[in-house]
């Protein structure tokens, strides 16, 4: 790892490191940086790296600074890897592919009301169960890299349980993600797959991530953070899950350059606003101010 001080024009010595104009919050002197313990904290109160918040670490530094060199982080974690033991369920028919044309537009006219097109049904391969133990469950690949790595099941006919997934991995390891630009700088992050869907392809240099459930874990914020050009991250998760979605914007504050958290409507997702009203959402999402967001969870409200 690179000397945390050379990542900077100028530093102060104190006694246990040095002192810094901090680059998370842009105070002068207000960044001061421990050697020994190899992390540090900004003493602006509205800073996302202030002692409340958690601080700073070297890894978080460099990442946030664009030095970023190892994955071994927010904590250590071992990144799953697709090995092969994931397979599409059995019955599996891409529903395009899916005979009599009676069902298939069933599924198709189901897709649409939930704001998903065909074409884009198509294009990531949402398939139907027309056998087996996951008869009458869409299935919903996520792939890694052109891989399976898991995939998604939601019932469709009157079955239970509503989702089914994979019994050899679990989805806190694996992200779903749209979006084809080998470097993009900004990330959506929302919670379910269809949530997903229903925002579309993003435009360039934007990424679409549903999370696959209300939290971020440590395994997903690297996979995240593996986009080394991503500077900013909106989370746009249910209007349930405010609190869970301040959670995650304190961790990632400490991350990436800008953390803003969007507004769902009350009772409403993402799917349900439709995209043009979504990505209006998105659009205006506040930038995360740790004691402005803190103090409004604390008082319950989301305004």
């Amino acid at each position: 790892m690179p000397d945390i001080r050379s990542l900077f024009d100028q530093t102060w010595d104190t006694r246990e490191g040095f002192k810094a104009t901090c680059p998370r919050c842009g105070k002068k002197g207000k960044l001061f940086f421990n050697l020994s313990k190899n992390c540090g904290c900004c003493f602006e109160a509205n800073c996302s790296w202030n002692p409340k918040c958690g601080g700073v670490t070297a890894q978080q530094l460099m990442r946030f600074l664009g030095r970023y060199v190892d994955l071994d982080l927010p904590p250590v974690v071992t990144l799953p890897t697709a090995d092969g033991a994931v397979t599409l369920p059995e019955g599996y028919v891409p529903i395009v592919g899916i005979e009599p044309s009676g069902l298939r537009e069933a599924l198709f006219a189901y897709l649409e009301s939930r704001g998903v097109s065909s074409k884009l049904a198509s294009k990531v391969g949402i398939g139907y169960c027309t056998e087996g133990p996951l008869w009458g469950y869409l299935i919903f690949p996520v792939l890694e890299g052109g891989e399976l790595v898991y995939w998604q099941a939601r019932r469709f006919k009157n079955r239970e349980p509503k989702f089914r997934n994979p019994p050899l991995t679990k989805k806190a390891d694996w992200l779903y993600v749209l979006g084809a630009s080998k470097h993009p700088t900004h990330a959506v992050v929302v919670e379910s797959i269809f949530n997903a869907l229903a925002l579309g392809i993003p435009r360039c240099r934007w990424l679409v991530c549903a999370a696959l459930g209300k939290a971020v874990s440590d395994v997903q914020l690297v996979k995240l953070m593996e986009h080394h050009s991503i500077q900013e991250v909106t989370l746009a998760l249910d209007d349930d899950a405010w609190r869970e979605q301040v959670g995650i914007a304190r961790r990632m504050a400490g991350y990436f350059h800008v953390v803003r958290l969007a507004r769902v409507p009350n009772g409403c997702d993402v799917s349900a606003l439709g995209r043009e009203q979504a990505w209006q959402a998105i659009f205006a999402a506040d930038v995360y101010q740790p004691e402005r967001h803190l103090a409004l969870l604390h008082d319950g409200s989301s305004s």
